[in-house]
């Protein structure tokens, strides 16, 4: 049953076709699921002469410099920077579990223009005007393919482009539970579309600058395991960013490589920044990362989520293990 608030879709795709003019918002520090999908839906409009703008709170991560209008990605420092909004125009917020994600403010000007909110985390705050969530998508970018392909749209290879991003990143290279057989689907129909896997593989995957390389490599240095070795665990520090010259973007997907220990089914990387630290969550097991997040005013998926702590770093470590090795008992 459709309402205002929770909406199909097709009734997605049919608002998106009235509006004449778009904004695209990811979620802070965006990652390839979100600037790939938004990247995507920005190509869309333009050829289908949308007036168009597409950002975020953050710079978009260099690594995805090769997706299609990336030059014309926009850091929004606060909402007031969308202003002014005519009455028609749509803000679309994309792979943005709650409205605090999205860039500063966005709630002040909520009445300036009406907000389409679509996503796959389940513990969507369903903030928008209009809410779209597929728990069950592999990605945000799984979720507009189907849009696409229901509603029989058009699109070109650089749309494609990026939701072929959105999905290979999200889906951890076609290796997480959430990958189904629409995934797979979807892909395959990208990749009759023009996109070149191997290339774009490439650009995300094969392609990190050796301070990150090195930056990774610190964080090896450090794993530990806790849990009767089912949980493992590492962190980096503001100095390691000094010293190698790195940023907090290069830490995407580091994550994950913390589960390919031998029998581990939990991975936890800390993050020290400069008034707190953050948190990213990883399970392949029975464990929600998501309850554990939950705990510290955070969020995400059953297998992947994160949350901050405004503890020293050395406390923060302490303080995240024992919460995982809880919800172990």
């Amino acid at each position: 049953m459709e309402s205002k608030n929770n909406v199909t879709l097709e009734k997605v795709f049919s608002l998106l076709c009235a509006s004449p003019s778009w904004v695209i918002l990811t979620h802070q520090k965006p990652d390839g699921d979100a600037v790939g999908s938004a990247s995507s839906l920005a190509a869309y409009g333009m050829e289908n002469g949308k007036k168009i703008r597409w950002g975020g709170g953050n710079p978009l991560p260099p690594t995805y410099s090769f997706l299609p209008l990336s030059e014309t990605y926009e850091v929004f420092n606060r909402a007031e920077d969308l202003l002014p909004l005519s009455k028609d125009t749509l803000i679309i917020s994309l792979d943005t579990s709650n409205i605090e994600r999205s860039i500063p403010e966005l709630e002040k000007i909520h009445n300036d223009a009406q907000i389409i909110n679509i996503d796959h985390h389940g513990d969507n705050t369903l903030y928008g005007d209009y809410n779209y969530i597929d728990e069950n998508a592999s990605s945000l970018g799984e979720i507009l393919w189907h849009m696409f392909h229901l509603c029989n749209a058009s699109y070109s290879c650089n749309s494609a482009i990026g939701l072929y991003t959105a999905i290979v990143t999200d889906s951890g290279k076609f290796s997480f539970s959430s990958t189904s057989p629409r995934t797979h689907e979807a892909a395959a129909e990208l990749i009759k579309k023009g996109v070149l896997p191997a290339e774009i593989s490439h650009k995300i995957f094969y392609n990190q600058p050796i301070e990150s390389m090195k930056l990774w490599g610190k964080a090896f240095e450090r794993v530990e395991l806790a849990g009767h070795s089912k949980i493992s665990v590492s962190w980096l520090t503001l100095e390691d960013f000094l010293q190698l010259n790195s940023s907090p973007a290069d830490t995407e997907g580091l994550v994950n490589e913390l589960l390919r220990v031998k029998d581990v089914e939990f991975a936890i990387l800390l993050v020290e920044e400069e008034d707190q630290i953050r948190i990213s969550l990883r399970s392949r097991g029975v464990i929600s990362a998501r309850d554990i997040a939950h705990r510290f005013e955070g969020g995400g998926h059953m297998q992947a989520a994160g949350c901050r702590i405004e503890v020293p770093l050395s406390q923060a470590i302490q303080i995240i293990i024992k919460a995982v090795e809880e919800a172990m008992q």
